[in-house]
């Protein structure tokens, strides 16, 4: 990857480059058509060795503040809340 790609300014926390670039490249991975067997993939690799993919998931949640609501119910609309956050 060509590091001039890169926004040399400092953006801080929600780096507003660094997200459009995720976005974009999640989005082309999405419309590649690789997304089906990559998932075959990770399953099949998890039915091998379903241990290590549960103490990854331990170690992973142990570092998590946990769930919340709009997590657990899946929620993806914006709140009022979010609204805030992003104007800020």
């Amino acid at each position: 990857m060509d590091p001039t790609q890169f926004n040399s300014g400092m953006e801080g926390e929600g780096n507003k480059t660094a997200d459009k670039q995720y976005r974009e490249r999640a989005s082309d991975y999405a419309k590649s058509g690789k997304v089906d067997q990559a998932a075959k993939e990770a399953e099949r690799d998890v039915e091998t060795d379903p241990a290590q993919f549960d103490a990854a998931a331990k170690e992973g949640q142990s570092h998590s503040a946990g769930d919340s609501n709009r997590d657990l119910s899946g929620e993806t609309e914006k709140t009022d809340a979010d609204l805030d956050d992003d104007e800020q």
